[in-house]
């Protein structure tokens, strides 16, 4: 009953998606609000935890079972996937769908939604429909700075620089949206979203500007003293030995690449996939 009930909530999800431009309106309740209410969000849970699994060929995180060590604990291994892979592919395809509908479910996760914004972009290739998931984000969710955020990335890879000022100038207007000040993550993503402006405002020629950035993520992080010769260099009138858009390009690689690190222990049992990357 319990999974007669689930896929009927899937298909039925999947034929409103179909038939709605846009998945988020900020005058009316989503799909999912409409046909349960309140359970929707373990049901979106539910479909975020079916992506999951999808991605990693249907291996669960690993937890310590009640079971473990027992004769039934190893029949069960035999019968399930146990060694730590990733979809690849048109196989990664099948995520998609389920991470569609734990958005459709619950359009204010906004984790979910960078999720799904980042495997459309990734492994699907559709950085267009991210853009519009992300843009149906923001309605759903206002002031929040990580939507926006991820919009100027994706604009970036596009090479739409101005469209990226745009996003990166309304999400430091939204920091630190629902955390606090003080918050770690906060912070990270303030010296994130600095440096990304500074280097466009580098490039389109505001370099007092860009200091003004640079500078106020050394008063955050004086740490990050390499920091110190690009401000000297803009400072001097000098073209820094790497420009701009080259920086930004190296970051939103590396960002990307730690994005789509598993994080397994066990890594000589991790077998990569086609787009894994790690």
């Amino acid at each position: 009953m319990v999974i007669l009930m689930v896929g009927g909530a899937f298909a039925l999800s999947c034929q409103i998606q179909a038939r709605m431009p846009t998945l988020y309106r900020s005058n009316q309740r989503s799909a999912g609000e409409v046909l349960l209410g309140e359970s929707r969000l373990g049901v979106s849970g539910y479909f975020y935890e079916m992506a999951d699994l999808y991605f990693h060929c249907g291996v669960r995180h690993e937890h310590e079972e009640a079971i473990h060590g027992t004769w039934f604990q190893q029949r069960l291994s035999e019968l399930r996937p146990n060694v730590h892979r990733h979809a690849a592919g048109k196989a990664s395809r099948e995520i998609l769908a389920w991470l569609r509908l734990a958005t459709a479910m619950n359009p204010h996760n906004v984790d979910f939604v960078l999720v799904a914004a980042f495997w459309l972009h990734h492994e699907v290739g559709e950085i267009d429909i991210a853009q519009q998931m992300l843009k149906d984000a923001q309605v759903a969710n206002p002031f929040q700075y990580e939507i926006q955020l991820e919009r100027a990335r994706l604009y970036l890879y596009r090479g739409r620089v101005a469209d990226a000022r745009s996003c990166l100038d309304a999400a430091l207007a939204f920091w630190p949206s629902h955390l606090a000040a003080t918050d770690e993550d906060a912070r990270m993503d303030r010296a994130r979203l600095l440096l990304y402006r500074s280097l466009i405002l580098e490039v389109d020629g505001e370099r007092e500007q860009a200091i003004v950035g640079l500078r106020e993520i050394l008063r955050m992080f004086p740490e990050r003293t390499s920091l110190l010769e690009r401000i000297e260099t803009l400072e001097r009138g000098d073209e820094p030995a790497l420009l701009g858009a080259a920086v930004w390009n190296n970051l939103l690689q590396s960002e990307d690449e730690r994005s789509m690190l598993c994080g397994s222990v066990e890594a000589d049992e991790h077998i990569h996939g086609e787009h894994c990357n790690h």
